[in-house]
């Protein structure tokens, strides 16, 4: 399961980021604009489909004129981004 809690510009991920959540997160991903940080600290696991709604989130306010930055990635779902290809692609801290 997949918690998603919006704090302003702040949205923090906890939990499994797979396919059985996708229609959550996109719902909530569609209401988000501008400056974005996603805080992955509670994130245990991410899928394939997971890494997609985040780059496309990403591709999203990049072309909107906003941006998409994330923090606090553990480092098992760092090393998902990374075995992507997407670590260099994404703002990570």
């Amino acid at each position: 399961m997949l918690d998603i809690t919006v704090t302003n510009n702040l949205v923090a991920l906890c939990g499994r980021f797979d396919s059985s959540q996708a229609d959550k997160a996109r719902a909530e991903f569609a209401r988000l604009s501008g400056e974005i940080t996603l805080d992955l600290s509670g994130m245990d696991y991410i899928s394939s489909l997971g890494l997609g709604l985040i780059f496309a989130l990403h591709s999203r306010l990049n072309q909107e004129g906003g941006g998409l930055r994330m923090i606090h990635c553990n480092p098992h779902v760092l090393h998902v981004f990374h075995l992507a290809g997407l670590k260099n692609a994404l703002n990570i801290e």
